[in-house]
């Protein structure tokens, strides 16, 4: 069964299903990541940024692998987090991981579009750029632990 949440999120709404926001579509270009709770293991309200670093530092034998092969499969590799960009790149440097994104790096990534919004609006900027002129939504990927971003990556037509 497939549940559609198209109305405004309020803190009443229901979290979307989990497990209906997995499947990736057609030809993905570009993957942007969350950063607290998705490559760091503490969601953004409970995150250090002490702590942010060490996990980040812990987990890159576990990412960088998997990341570098995403990289070697011409997928530009951005991140999109509420953490500022200097707490993103501090902890990517440390972990040695700084390289592998080649996209954007957005701190601060708070609308009320959401991150999807906020994709959007740099993509018909070209703020993506190695995807080029006439992308579309639907070749970016957006990772994240939380639900209610990925159901709003929907519904704008990202994956």
């Amino acid at each position: 069964s497939s549940h559609t949440y198209r109305i405004a999120m309020s803190p009443d709404t229901p979290d979307p299903v989990r497990n209906e926001l997995t499947i990736v579509d057609g030809s993905v270009a570009a993957v942007m990541f969350d950063f607290d709770g998705t490559l760091t293991a503490s969601p953004g309200d409970t995150a250090q940024r002490c702590r942010k670093q060490a996990e980040l530092v812990e987990r890159s034998p576990m990412l960088g692998p998997r990341l570098r092969a995403l990289r070697e499969a011409s997928l530009t590799l951005g991140i999109i987090s509420k953490s500022t960009e200097n707490t993103i790149r501090a902890a990517l440097d440390e972990a040695g991981m700084a390289e592998l994104f080649d996209g954007p790096v957005i701190g601060k990534a708070v609308g009320f579009e959401g991150k999807a919004g906020i994709i959007e609006e740099m993509l018909r900027a070209g703020g993506l750029r190695p995807l080029g002129a006439g992308a579309s939504l639907q070749q970016v990927l957006l990772v994240d632990d939380d639900v209610r971003e990925l159901e709003r990556a929907r519904q704008r037509g990202l994956q």
